[in-house]
């Protein structure tokens, strides 16, 4: 899954929570599972997840869960403050790409 970018639409589920499906190669490659706790930062013009750890130094990061849905896709919110100071839109698509141990998601260039 390195360096292979994947395309997918942000979704709102509830009242302003929005969420993207991860590539189920990425989540397997990481090693991650269902209601694993994973931490999201902004990093420029792009939101990084990674492995959460206990006492986290990453300044502005919150902690999310995955979640599973159906028989293998994962899912992860996204803060809401994260999405407005990126100026995503709901249906949006954005890029997923695995850097190392992290997924990186950013607006899709074609």
């Amino acid at each position: 899954m390195a360096n292979k970018k994947h395309a997918r639409k942000l979704n709102k589920v509830g009242g302003g929570t929005y969420s993207v499906t991860l590539p189920i190669e990425a989540i397997r490659e990481l090693k991650w599972k269902e209601k694993q706790n994973v931490e999201l930062s902004l990093k420029g013009k792009t939101m990084v997840i990674v492995d959460w750890k206990k006492n986290s130094k990453t300044k502005g990061a919150v902690a999310r869960k995955l979640h599973k849905v159906g028989g293998g896709t994962y899912t992860v919110t996204l803060p809401i403050e994260a999405i407005r100071e990126l100026k995503w839109k709901v249906g949006q698509r954005v890029s997923i790409e695995m850097k190392g141990k992290s997924l990186v998601i950013a607006d899709w260039k074609e």
